[in-house]
């Protein structure tokens, strides 16, 4: 990442350190322990690194007229939206795998004809490979180093909290929750099809985010 990037700005009139910059520090940490998993094998590495990724980039996206300057915000998240992607065809190829061996299981044994189970198996093999090859050679890369450096160094700047932060703050948590209420009625008015998929995801998004951002703010409590 550019080091020319703004952190935010400490400010002399606060009473607190800001909960934002915390939850952020905390993502970043989540990330290496996770990345430690993976070294070891452990199952879901790669999926909690990017919940920690998405974490960081919900709270720099919604809450980031609080947390430092637009250039700054706007830099850091393309960079946390670029690790997401780099990881993102691993857990894609899990689901997925899940997913079909879960319809395969559901079948008539009469409607399977051949070694399809085999097929399905070498398939997704081969995915895995490659996949776990990117996973790798981004876990490894100086970018991924970077990325983390720069998202601690924009959370541990000291800038301080104080009742304006706060009360902006609230805002946003409302504006989410107000964007879920939406995206509740946009499923409800949609009977059933891709557009209501479509509708039922969008929904899936907006609370994940909501929850996100609330589990950053609510460390010091809402009014």
């Amino acid at each position: 990442m550019n080091k020319s990037v703004a952190s935010p700005t400490r400010r002399s009139d606060a009473a607190t350190i800001s909960p934002l910059d915390a939850f952020l520090l905390v993502q970043v940490e989540a990330v290496l322990e996770a990345k430690r998993s993976y070294r070891r094998g452990e199952p879901d590495a790669v999926h909690r690194i990017r919940v920690a990724v998405r974490r960081a980039i919900s709270v720099l996206t919604e809450f980031g007229s609080v947390v430092g300057s637009p250039t700054g915000v706007s830099e850091l998240s393309s960079e946390l939206l670029w690790l997401s992607k780099q990881l993102g065809g691993a857990r894609d190829r899990e689901v997925q795998q899940k997913r079909l061996c879960e319809l395969f299981a559901e079948l008539d044994p009469e409607l399977i004809v051949g070694p399809v189970r085999r097929r399905l198996q070498l398939h997704f093999d081969g995915l895995e490979m490659a996949e776990s090859n990117r996973v790798e050679l981004t876990l490894d890369s100086m970018q991924f180093k970077a990325t983390l450096d720069s998202l601690r160094e924009f959370a541990s700047s000291g800038r301080e909290w104080n009742e304006t932060d706060h009360n902006a703050a609230i805002v946003v948590v409302a504006h989410a929750e107000r964007r879920v209420t939406k995206r509740l009625r946009d499923v409800q008015s949609e009977a059933s099809g891709s557009v209501r998929d479509a509708a039922v995801h969008r929904m899936r998004k907006a609370v994940r985010r909501l929850r996100y951002i609330v589990e950053a703010f609510e460390p010091r409590g809402r009014t």
